[in-house]
This record gives structure tokens, sequence and C-alpha cells, in this order.
């Protein structure tokens, strides 16, 4: 019996903003890796606290954890063989909002054990947007990528050929610091969904927080970004990035913006290929 016709491996991190570590704040962005499926599949997520949000550095570990078991759940649920369509359409007609919903429920939780207090109103909502946070999320597996975002920051696809793709857009919402978020009633409204079977030949899936993103002058900066990690991927593997990002996410904020950093790579990779 042969094996998958590609072989799934990711790497994520996340640093303090050079911004945040002269002004002693800490990092309000959070990264998840979870293996489901016996290895054969990973969900990933990465997470954007708002800065405004005084316990943003929560909600985000809160939203990689919620969005990585959905994923996971789901791709038990589904089994082997699924299409791209059924997953996007799982996560369309509910999975998505149970996402939003487990997170709500973690924020309520945590909220209720701080005692932090609520405020008229509507108190439930104005207790999550002390949590606010952006998110982006994939699951991958061989013959199947889906990925969901909330928010600003990017989703970038470097197929073999070294084109770069915005699989997810971008956030119609996202006006200055705006943006579509976690802490939202009905945030699950402006999730932003797609499935795709990747070709045989691989490819590289990059998702970044709003700090990565700002810290280019514009996309087509962000590309050559991409489509170096892609070649350094294909070269060295994931692992071996995966260790020296630490190194290249404080250099990105050192000498851009100034703000939290992550990103996540999902590297689809063929069996001569490094993993």
């Amino acid at each position: 019996m042969s094996g998958p016709r590609l072989r799934v491996a990711a790497t994520a991190h996340s640093v303090a903003g050079a911004a945040h570590i002269r002004q002693m704040r800490p990092c309000q962005d959070a990264h998840r890796v979870e293996p489901t499926g016996e290895g054969v599949a990973v969900a990933v997520s990465v997470a954007d606290g708002h800065g405004s949000s005084p316990n943003a550095a929560e909600g985000a570990i809160f939203a990689v954890q919620t969005a990585t078991r959905t994923l996971a759940d789901l791709h038990a649920a589904l089994g082997p063989g699924a299409a791209p369509r059924a997953y996007r359409g799982q996560i369309e007609d509910g999975v998505g909002r149970r996402l939003v919903l487990a997170w709500q429920d973690k924020v309520q939780r945590h909220g209720s054990i701080e005692g932090i207090k609520r405020t008229p109103g509507d108190p439930d909502l104005e207790l999550t947007r002390r949590y606010g946070t952006t998110l982006a999320a994939a699951l991958a597996m061989p013959d199947v990528v889906a990925c969901l975002a909330l928010g600003d920051g990017a989703t970038l696809w470097v197929s073999p050929e070294d084109e770069v793709l915005r699989p997810l857009g971008v956030d119609a919402h996202a006006f200055a610091d705006q943006t579509s978020s976690l802490c939202t009633a009905g945030a699950w409204r402006d999730l932003r969904v797609t499935a795709w079977t990747p070709p045989d030949e691989g490819g590289l899936l990059l998702m970044m927080s709003d700090g990565y993103v700002n810290s280019y002058a514009d996309d087509a900066a962000l590309d050559a970004v991409a489509r170096d990690y892609a070649r350094l991927v294909r070269a060295r593997g994931v692992e071996a990035v995966g260790a020296a990002l630490h190194g290249f996410l404080r250099q990105v904020s050192t000498r851009g913006c100034g703000d939290d950093v992550s990103l996540a790579l999902i590297h689809f990779a063929p069996p001569e290929e490094p993993r």
C-alpha cells in the first residue's frame, strides 16, 4: 500500500515586539501546532491580541487553543478522503460558529475566575472585548488544506513555481487600527474560509500576524519574504527553519514596526524533498 502523495510538517513561533519590550509590555500574540490523525495531519493557528484589550494575551492563547482543537475534531469527524468542499462547508455551516462560541466560553470562565467586573448593558460583550484578538488557522492534510481567518494579518500560499497567492483575501472590515475580531457579536459571520487540494509538487502555507505584515512596505516586499521562506524550507526542511524563527522574527520586529510578530509555516513536501 502506497503512502500519502505529500508529507505535511509545520512550525510556528511568536515574539514580543521590540516596542513592547522597551515598554515592558507582554507579548499579546500566540501560536499553536497540534498534530492530528496519527501525525498525518496538523492543525495550526496564530492569534494577535488587540493592544487596546487589557486581557489580549489571554484572549490570543484561548484563540489558538480553541482553533486547533476545533479543527482537529473536524478532521476526526470527517475522516480520511473528505473533499475540500466538505471541510469548507462544515466550517461555514456551523464549525466556525462553534469555534467562536467556544472561545467566548473560555473568556467568560476566565473572567469569572479572575473576578473581572462586568459593565451594565451587555456584560458578556463588554467582557469579551477585554480579550479581543484576531485569528488565522489551518488544517493541513496530504490531500486537503482548509484555512480560516478573522481579522487582519495575512495568509499566503507559495506554489512550486514561487507564485504567491492570498487564498483568503483581506479583511473587508480592516481600516487603520480597526479589524474584525473574535470579541465582536456574531464574529463567525466575518470568518473568511477556503479549502483546496495542494498540487502534487507541494507548496508552502504561511500565516502571519499583523505585526509581521506591517513590518514591510507593501505586498511585493512581503511576497519576496514568502518566496525566501519557501526556498529555505525546500532546502533545509521545516524543523531546521523552525529552530531559526526566533532570531528571524526578532529582526523583523526590530527593523519593522516594533509590534509583536507571529509566523506559522506549513510545508507540503513531495517524498524527495526534506520535510
